[in-house]
């Protein structure tokens, strides 16, 4: 299910469905059947997982920067 899916990723339903939703308006997936999805642009996933990655890291190193300086 959506919610067994959301749970393994460490996230909920509905923030599940909203990502799944923009994937497919982008057109980077596409619905192949109940709760199966095919990748439709692999390139362009694969610069969404890296530029995400990225963001993800640099968030996180401000927020150690925060910390270490003492501010929360």
């Amino acid at each position: 299910t959506q919610a067994d899916a959301a749970e393994e990723l460490g996230t909920v339903r509905e923030v599940l469905v909203r990502g799944i939703g923009t994937l497919r308006r982008e057109g980077l997936i596409a619905s192949v059947g109940r709760g199966r999805f095919e990748v439709r642009d692999l390139d362009a996933s694969r610069r969404l997982a890296a530029d995400t990655r990225k963001e993800l890291a640099e968030r996180r190193e401000q927020a150690r920067e925060m910390h270490l300086n003492g501010a929360t």
